[in-house]
């Protein structure tokens, strides 16, 4: 069994080794909820997300103009790992759009993460650290905890998941920051597939910015026999 952790866990610790992080502070949304997959199963992930920066401040006068958009296209993929611990890889493109510029700028951004199952099916914590391939746009590292905190609206049909988390962030001069996301899937059977709605908010009170963030996305479960 502890051959197995060490395999699994060392994807994440070549991860902070041997990159240069170049992290991006918009990738906090999830489309998780507090279940684990169960050893060995494989969930995939299709998603859309739009992120928009709002303004929080009447008296600077820098951002009040700021129309930055972000649209994020990618894939998910986890694996449980045991019965309570799931791996999960995330590769996407982002297409970002400032205000002052007339071009949009494209970079690939990855994440990796775990997630711990703490009460079976409503509580979980995770972990993920992200980064971009495009040194030329953002240039940090951190990593995202979160708390995974999830309610059956209709079993196996309908459910909400709530989650907070916390942008660290090691950069000299980029800051810390919290983020929610609150995530609704819908299916006839979530064991198997289901259609993710998610919402999630980043606040840079430092700067006076709230990050927004719409996103869709489609999931299906492979399970092994």
């Amino acid at each position: 069994m502890q051959t197995h952790y060490n395999y699994s866990f060392g994807p994440l610790f070549i991860l902070f080794i041997s990159i240069n992080f170049y992290a991006n502070a918009q990738i906090f949304s999830d489309f998780q909820s507090a279940s684990t997959l169960g050893n060995d199963r494989i969930e995939r992930k299709l998603f859309y997300r739009h992120t928009d920066i709002a303004d929080l401040s009447e008296m600077d006068m820098y951002y009040e103009d700021d129309d930055t958009r972000y649209n994020h296209f990618g894939f998910q993929v986890s694996k449980g790992i045991t019965d309570k611990t799931d791996f999960r890889f995330q590769l996407e493109y982002m297409s970002i759009k400032y205000s002052d510029d007339d071009e949009s700028y494209g970079t690939l951004a990855f994440a990796f993460g775990y997630k711990f199952n703490i009460v079976e099916d409503y509580i979980a914590f995770s972990i993920s650290a992200n980064s971009l391939l495009n040194a030329a746009l953002f240039h940090s590292a951190g990593l995202q905890p979160a708390i995974l905190l999830s309610a059956p609206i209709v079993k196996n049909k309908v459910e909400l998941t709530l989650a907070p988390k916390y942008n660290l962030n090691f950069s000299e001069g980029i800051g810390n920051y919290p983020a929610v996301n609150m995530n609704v899937a819908l299916s006839n059977n979530l064991d198997k597939w289901a259609f993710h709605i998610e919402y999630g908010q980043l606040f840079r009170s430092r700067i006076d910015e709230r990050y927004d963030q719409l996103s869709i996305g489609l999931s299906h479960r492979i399970i092994k026999n």
